[in-house]
């Protein structure tokens, strides 16, 4: 696990092409918008000390002091840099930035951490609702949306969780407090004429794949890991309970716009979705039959492992209901299954193109595979690509494991 930076170190992390990019805040604009500057390195040792050089030209940062009486608005920000930007994209820190110090600060900034109220926060929320907005007030009216009042509200929420844990405060004062409801959006449709265009724009622009569907997906991990690589995904989950926490995962890491998770049973899919209506359809279903193998006590491992909900017939013929023609289904499963999953693709016009055994160790026997179909494909043409390693022999992970996750060391 990669180690924390102290308070006021800047963040530092590797970018896609491979560079490590370091950055520090150096003030904040009229509107409240941070000013960085940032440094670029081949590797992660020559971008701390480009970093630490620039923190010394910029004339250093001012250590804090964390403690019950200090004003909100210090532990807010305190909070942000070391506990809350590090975990997050550097699109969403622009936002966390924009609400924090156009909105929360300069309302409850200067009251004390250890007498800030609920009372404090539920005024604070009716006055962002009716004259919250800082600009564009002739377009959209004085008052912020009830969305980004929300957003205020799981920020101050999550800020006040930590001081309660770091022992700061005794509660917080954040639950509890009355939110504008969330309103259900109507959908859209496109015509067949808009879509075509549509297609054919994104194909030139290699923005292809485009609309992503998840089936079965517990609590919405994989659509948070991919939602920066497609326009759009959707994840249907059948346990309300799980349905719920992949919608909540949604809503912290602020994806509401990209990803729509919908409790519902893929085995009823043409209840839930228009046919031929995604791009790419990936699924990490239940592995064993209900006669195969011990089955856990847990009534949740239970539906996760065995075939109780969903079988492998059903987990396909819903893929290639959403799939249109030319689409890709992803699927993870058993190696000792792969006979049965070839014929069961081949039979719903979807032909196995990549093939990928999953090794817990080098020297291992495979116990997971990842397999890759394509609609309308013609038979033949299986690539089986090298196994992937996920652990070392001292049991780290692997590079690639690590790679893939983003994990820094």
């Amino acid at each position: 696990m990669a180690r924390k930076r102290k308070a006021g170190d800047g963040t530092v992390r590797q970018r896609k092409d491979g560079r490590w990019e370091g950055r520090i805040v150096i003030g904040y604009d009229d509107n409240g918008y941070p000013k960085t500057k940032n440094v670029l390195a081949k590797t992660k040792k020559e971008c701390v000390e480009k970093l630490q050089k620039l923190k010394e030209e910029c004339g250093g940062l001012k250590p804090e002091k964390v403690r019950p009486e200090m004003p909100f608005g210090d532990w807010l920000t305190y909070w942000y840099e070391n506990h809350s930007k590090p975990k997050i994209r550097p699109t969403t820190q622009e936002t966390y930035e924009s609400r924090i110090r156009l909105h929360i600060i300069p309302e409850i900034g200067d009251i004390p951490l250890n007498k800030l109220t609920q009372n404090d926060l539920q005024q604070f929320y009716g006055r962002l609702k009716k004259s919250g907005r800082k600009r564009f007030t002739d377009k959209y009216g004085e008052g912020l949306s009830d969305r980004m009042v929300r957003m205020c509200h799981a920020t101050c929420r999550s800020a006040l969780e930590k001081a309660v844990q770091d022992g700061l405060i005794r509660v917080n004062p954040a639950i509890g407090c009355k939110l504008p409801p969330k309103k259900a959006r109507e959908m859209q449709v496109l015509t067949q004429n808009e879509i075509i265009r549509f297609l054919h724009q994104a194909k030139e622009e290699g923005y292809y794949e485009l609309f992503l569907l998840e089936l079965g997906t517990g609590t919405g991990v994989i659509p948070l890991l991919i939602a920066d690589e497609v326009a759009r995904v959707d994840a249907v989950e059948l346990s309300p309970v799980m349905a719920d926490l992949a919608a909540r995962n949604v809503f912290l890491n602020e994806l509401e716009a990209k990803v729509f998770v919908r409790e519902g049973d893929y085995r009823s899919i043409r209840e839930l979705y228009p046919a031929e209506s995604f791009d790419v359809v990936l699924a990490n279903p239940p592995y064993r039959p209900v006669a195969h193998g011990q089955v856990n006590k847990i009534s949740g491992v239970a539906r996760a492992r065995h075939e109780f909900t969903a079988t492998l017939e059903n987990v396909v013929t819903a893929a290639r209901y959403a799939l249109r023609f030319g689409g890709r289904f992803a699927m993870v499963h058993l190696p000792e299954r792969l006979g049965e999953i070839l014929v069961a693709l081949h039979e719903h016009q979807m032909e196995a193109k990549r093939l990928r055994l999953v090794q817990p160790k080098p020297g291992k026997a495979s116990n997971m595979m990842l397999v890759e179909a394509v609609v309308g494909a013609a038979p033949g043409g299986l690539k089986v690509l090298p196994p992937l390693i996920v652990h070392e022999e001292d049991g780290s992970y692997t590079e690639e494991i690590k790679r893939i996750y983003g994990i820094t060391n």
